[in-house]
């Protein structure tokens, strides 16, 4: 017989917590130590990055967002080319209902992708969020580079999304196929 206060239900939902619960625990055994004498050298603080990483993915996965988003602020501080913190923090922002922070940040994460095939969802990415920001030069320009890069590295999928997506922006707006290719080839005409 189970004691009445463990229910099948109760159980399964600890233990779907247990990782973000080992993590605070290894920080909290982190800062039990940082309370002890110095070190001759201070540690560097990038070292507690991965940390602040990974509280923050489990923070995300638990759609805690704004605590997520703190998170990977604090990643951002110690590491402020960390990739990856980047494109969560615009995910993070999404969710928030944020999407100029959202953009902001994906911007930003795009001069780090080693290669340009990479970039191809962030720029689909943004070119959905600016259309719904209602700019339009911002979105027909990210849309189009989808669409150029898709079609550069055979990527079917954001391929037929860009041509979709171009296609109903160049109705909207009321733009001819010289006027949506002019936009998304002029860079100056985009606003960061």
């Amino acid at each position: 017989m189970t004691p009445s206060w463990i229910s099948p239900k109760s159980f399964i939902s600890k233990c779907r917590k247990l990782p973000l619960i080992i993590l605070l625990f290894s920080l909290c055994i982190e800062s039990s130590q940082a309370s002890q004498p110095p070190p001759t050298e201070p540690a560097p603080k990038i070292k507690l990055a991965p940390y602040h990483f990974a509280l923050a993915n489990q923070l995300l996965e638990f759609k805690l967002f704004s605590e997520a988003a703190e998170e990977y602020e604090k990643v951002l501080e110690l590491s402020p080319n960390h990739q990856p913190s980047l494109v969560y923090l615009g995910i993070t922002y999404l969710k928030l209902g944020k999407r100029e922070k959202a953009a902001e940040n994906w911007k930003k994460s795009l001069k780090f992708f080693p290669e340009e095939k990479q970039k191809i969802e962030t720029y689909y990415k943004l070119g959905l969020i600016y259309s719904s920001l209602n700019k339009k030069e911002n979105s027909i320009y990210y849309i189009y580079q989808t669409l150029n890069l898709s079609s550069m590295y055979k990527v079917n999928r954001f391929k037929k999304l860009s041509q979709v997506s171009l296609s109903n922006l160049k109705r909207h707006y009321g733009l001819t196929d010289s006027e949506v290719e002019k936009i998304g080839k002029n860079v100056s005409k985009v606003k960061y």
